[in-house]
């Protein structure tokens, strides 16, 4: 809630995307790859995360296609 008070504050529009990473999903793969980030801090918890989603993304294709 800080980050997006403080945004608000400074007249930043802002969307800020919340991922619970204990969860993979597809659907996080698109944030988790943006190129639209403000900051370069990126934990090497996300880089596992996002490779968990890519790989479960790809069973569901590979389970899709038969």
């Amino acid at each position: 809630m800080y980050l997006e008070e403080y945004f608000y504050a400074s007249g930043i529009r802002s969307d800020i995307f919340y991922i619970d990473i204990s969860v993979e999903a597809p659907v996080y793969c698109a944030p988790l790859n943006s190129k639209v980030q403000f900051t370069d801090y990126y934990p090497s918890e996300l880089h596992d995360f996002n490779q968990r989603c890519r790989e479960l993304m790809k069973e569901i294709k590979e389970k899709a296609a038969g």
